[in-house]
């Protein structure tokens, strides 16, 4: 399984006093288990031959992986001349990981094992959006799933999470006003303290994107943009595997690109007033996605309404970033996603063209992932910092 890469550090992030299960990896032992997770049953030899490491080297660092619980060393394998050579696997269930998404209206909450099976998810049923209910809430959803798979709590490796906003000078997200209690919130710590954990806070377009990098677009394409469609508008870059962070963690975010160009913003807001003017009757924007039809009255306008808006911001993103990919998801159902990627011209008319070739074009897609994104990618973002490359 391919898998798109995070930089060091992730966010903000906070470690605690706590023991994690596993010691931090070196670099050469996070390598290998990158590896190893892309490729099950890869040999000692193929290893050796991708990095260009001597043998010992790599049985040594087989060997720690394998007492530390992380990999089994498996029978020897016969690939053509040579002799026949050990092959490594992960165990997946050696490390749990924790992500919760908290959005305007609503959180959503994974638990996840080291190779990337999601165990547990639930929309979690938080009294209101403040920091104490949603994390109460989040703490209760992860003990009942550690509890359910038997797995012992010293396999909580560590938890992600994903927060609407974008970050500040110090390190903070400011949210959204519909989150302003956590405005002032040093949620690693809030959460840390809670779990006793190391924790990775990410903006929740960023969270997406290492989600969608994890199990669903980005396995197969390793430069990508990601236009996170939810009660606003973000983005992420993600380049040669890596999440593109910039100086402050804000880069690609694209909520002002629409009005700077001169086009009306996409959001799931819109289509919550659409269809209410068309006679739904919606409680909020979780309600409309979690009762989601695509025959309700203002669906098709509103596809129409919004997909040139998202052309144009796909097309800026496109003569700024040479990428291989423009993934459209967030908390949209992705069979719509599908519809407003088919409604665009893509790469479009009008392009300029040298000697009879216009730029070379990512090609536009639906996310794979649905709104469950942000939480696998706020698992998936504390694992690629800990124990992957």
């Amino acid at each position: 399984m391919g898998m798109a890469l995070l930089t060091r550090p992730a966010g903000s992030r906070r470690r605690n006093a706590f023991a994690a299960p596993h010691r931090p990896l070196s670099d050469r032992q996070r390598i290998i288990m990158s590896m190893v997770r892309q490729h099950a049953g890869i040999t000692r030899s193929d290893i050796i031959q991708a990095l260009n490491l001597s043998g010992p080297a790599v049985f040594r660092v087989s060997e720690e992986l394998e007492a530390r619980g992380l990999l089994t060393i498996g029978p020897s394998v016969a690939k053509g001349p040579g002799q026949p050579s050990a092959s490594l696997r992960l165990i997946e269930d050696s490390v749990i990981t924790a992500g919760l998404a908290v959005m305007t209206d609503a959180a959503d909450a994974i638990v996840m094992n080291l190779g990337g099976k999601v165990i547990a998810r639930a929309e979690l049923p938080c009294r209101d959006m403040t920091p104490t209910s949603v994390i109460d809430a989040f703490a209760r959803f992860v003990d009942a799933a550690m509890t359910a798979h038997d797995f012992n709590r010293r396999r909580l490796g560590g938890i992600g999470v994903g927060l609407s906003g974008f970050f500040l000078e110090d390190g903070r997200i400011s949210p959204p006003d519909e989150l302003d209690a956590w405005a002032d919130v040093q949620v690693e710590n809030l959460v840390g303290d809670r779990f006793e954990r190391p924790v990775i806070v990410e903006n929740i377009a960023r969270a997406a994107a290492i989600g969608e990098s994890f199990l669903g677009v980005g396995r197969s394409a390793r430069s990508f943009a990601y236009i996170n469609l939810t009660a606003g508008l973000g983005g992420a870059i993600v380049l040669d595997g890596e999440l593109s962070r910039g100086v402050r963690g804000n880069s690609g975010e694209i909520g002002a690109l629409p009005g700077i160009i001169g086009c009306p913003k996409p959001s799931l807001t819109t289509l919550l007033e659409m269809l209410r003017m068309r006679g739904v009757a919606l409680d909020n924007i979780h309600d409309m996605v979690t009762r989601f039809d695509e025959s309700w009255p203002g669906v098709t306008e509103w596809i129409v309404l919004t997909a040139p808006s998202i052309a144009l911001v796909a097309r800026a993103i496109r003569h700024v970033v040479d990428l291989d990919a423009i993934i459209l998801g967030g908390r949209l159902p992705v069979s719509v996603s599908q519809r407003i990627v088919k409604a665009i011209d893509w790469p479009g008319e009008g392009e300029e063209l040298r000697r009879g070739r216009p730029l070379p074009a990512p090609f536009l897609v639906a996310a794979e992932l649905g709104n469950e994104a942000a939480a696998i990618g706020a698992a998936a973002a504390f694992q690629k910092s800990e124990y992957f490359i």
